[in-house]
């Protein structure tokens, strides 16, 4: 077996303290303490638990050289769990589906109809997608800060991302490089959060 690859750039030295000093820097009621994070994630298990999907990210994501805990925070974030989930844009277009809430329009070689209905391509595309944006950007700097510069124009988010390393690269690329009103600028702190609190609650998920 694949020995997973653990976000451990993320996360050294990460503590629950850590964990809420990120939580003061993201805006919105939905992630205004730890608390509220810790139930999204049992809601997110809970849903995963009915569609019996666990074990399969757990397998799936050591498989790929990913964390599972680190895929089940992407879901929990995208989804809570939700296969049906859609995010919509600015004229009520849908967007994204499914678990992993793959954007169709930037991937349009998945099939649209098995990313809304069946959870497990869902799920293979978004680790897919995740992969993919560790393999072209956690260590090429170039490549990475060339991209990041063409997707945003606001100085004081490209100099945060600038900061990032590895795995938070890799989510940087999966939400997507734009910077706009309704971009979610947040998202890899997001996760960050997430990732604490699936590892506080669910530790064996990653043995």
């Amino acid at each position: 077996p694949v020995t997973p690859v653990i976000a451990s750039s993320i996360f050294e030295g990460f503590t629950r303290e850590s964990a809420i000093s990120l939580l003061e820097q993201i805006p919105g009621n939905q992630w205004d303490n730890i608390g509220q994070v810790e139930s999204r994630a049992r809601l997110t298990f809970a849903n995963l638990q009915k569609i019996n999907t666990i074990d399969y990210i757990n397998s799936k994501s050591k498989e790929s050289g990913i964390d599972p805990l680190l895929t089940l925070a992407v879901i929990t974030v995208e989804s809570s769990g939700v296969q049906s989930a859609v995010s919509r844009g600015e004229n009520n277009e849908p967007l994204a589906y499914g678990l992993m809430q793959i954007y169709h329009g930037a991937h349009p070689e998945y099939d649209l109809d098995k990313l809304k209905n069946n959870p497990r391509y869902n799920i293979d595309g978004g680790i897919k997608i995740l992969n993919d944006g560790y393999k072209n950007y956690a260590t090429n700097d170039g490549q990475y800060m060339d991209t990041v510069s063409k997707g945003c124009s606001s100085q004081s988010e490209i100099n945060k991302r600038e900061k990032y390393t590895e795995w938070q690269r890799a989510l940087r690329a999966y939400n997507g490089f734009g910077c706009t009103i309704n971009a979610d600028n947040s998202f890899v702190e997001k996760i960050m959060v997430s990732y604490y609190v699936w590892s506080e609650l669910y530790p064996s998920l990653i043995t």
